[in-house]
């Protein structure tokens, strides 16, 4: 059941302010110093869309955006799993796409011209892939231990799960909370 995309959205502080213009060259020196892991390509920039996808950096991999989605400012981390990986165990690939966002949301977070700072204490994730795992009560059944498991062992703490999108059109939408509140320092 391992999907083509997974996304984990780490949510930015209350008092956390995007300067999207800085984002992008940010963004290009990823992709010079290969910061961040993944192939990366180019950087999209789309703040003028309301809601949207902000400014990306689009790689093979994955790709990497900070956006403000349904009005909540973040970043969003979308792992692209190609056919010849669809055999890794599902967690395995959470996983991946969980620790990618943690090391680049500390690289953003110590970014001297940006003020963002992100939450652990709620984190989002988004199964991209109707297909493999549509949005309905029997998958979430079956991915909610499998998510907790995972997200407990990096987090190190209980959590909790909640399926908060529930229109079968929409992506199968997990909201994972932790009890204690971690910020990127």
């Amino acid at each position: 059941m391992t999907p083509q995309r997974i996304q984990i959205k780490l949510f930015a502080t209350a008092t956390s302010r995007v300067d999207y213009p800085a984002l992008v060259p940010i963004f290009h020196r990823w992709i010079q110093e290969d910061a961040v892991d993944g192939l990366l390509i180019d950087v999209a920039d789309y703040k003028h869309v309301p809601n949207g996808p902000g400014v990306m950096l689009v790689g093979h991999e994955v790709d990497y955006g900070v956006d403000e989605r349904d009005g909540r400012l973040g970043l969003t981390v979308t792992r692209k799993i190609n056919r010849t990986e669809m055999d890794k165990p599902l967690d395995e690939e959470i996983a991946i796409a969980f620790r990618w966002g943690l090391q680049s949301a500390e690289l953003l977070t110590n970014a001297p011209t940006l003020d963002l700072t992100f939450l652990h204490d709620e984190i989002e994730l988004r199964f991209v892939d109707a297909l493999r795992t549509p949005n309905d009560a029997q998958t979430f059944a079956a991915v909610q231990p499998l998510v907790a498991q995972v997200f407990e062992d990096i987090l190190g703490q209980s959590v909790v799960i909640e399926r908060v999108e529930l229109d079968s059109r929409r992506p199968l939408t997990i909201q994972i909370r932790s009890a204690t509140r971690l910020v990127t320092a």
